[in-house]
């Protein structure tokens, strides 16, 4: 089937309300046409695409978290792998690597710094997964906010993490 366009106007045969069918003859024809406007983007909007199309991610950044742990727990000697972040309009994609030595009295929890405040840091809201590697044991985690640009790390049964060597990776997104 070819393309099809309907004209802009209409021979009414209403001669009570021409312009009646004229409404209705314009809705049809710009619903036809794809002129449909939404509440935010009018389809024959010239829509200006940026940053919106990163193909080779090649706008990722690096920034230097403090690390910590929560309670008693201590995280020492830490060593960062990879830490890069990229931030597209009000949303920032961030992936961590570091290892440490966890020490103290075990908790649940290890913390980072984000590269970029985030709107929102009610403690529960899930803002990415994580791997958590206890003496060469893997098992999977999720990080949640802690207070400000802090989050926290932790396993998948929110258990306490075993002491010792640990490494982690670390992705996700959020909003700023």
């Amino acid at each position: 089937m070819g393309l099809v366009t309907l004209p802009n106007t209409i021979n009414s045969g209403d001669t009570d309300n021409p312009s009646r069918d004229m409404a209705n003859w314009t809705a049809l024809r710009d619903e036809f046409n794809g002129n449909i406007e939404n509440v935010n983007i009018k389809s024959s909007a010239a829509i200006q695409i940026s940053k919106t199309t990163l193909t080779t991610f090649t706008d990722w950044t690096t920034w230097t978290p403090t690390y910590g742990a929560v309670g008693s727990m201590t995280l020492t000697g830490t060593s960062t792998g990879e830490q890069r972040y990229c931030q597209i309009g009000k949303i920032v994609f961030y992936v961590l690597t570091f290892s440490g030595t966890l020490g103290g009295v075990a908790n649940n929890a290890v913390t980072f710094t984000l590269p970029v405040a985030p709107s929102y840091t009610a403690s529960a809201y899930l803002i990415g997964s994580a791997k958590v590697t206890e003496n060469s044991a893997s098992k999977q985690g999720y990080i949640d906010f802690s207070t400000g640009s802090t989050v926290r790390v932790f396993r998948y049964d929110s258990a306490n993490m075993t002491l010792g060597s640990s490494d982690f990776f670390v992705e996700g997104f959020y909003r700023v």
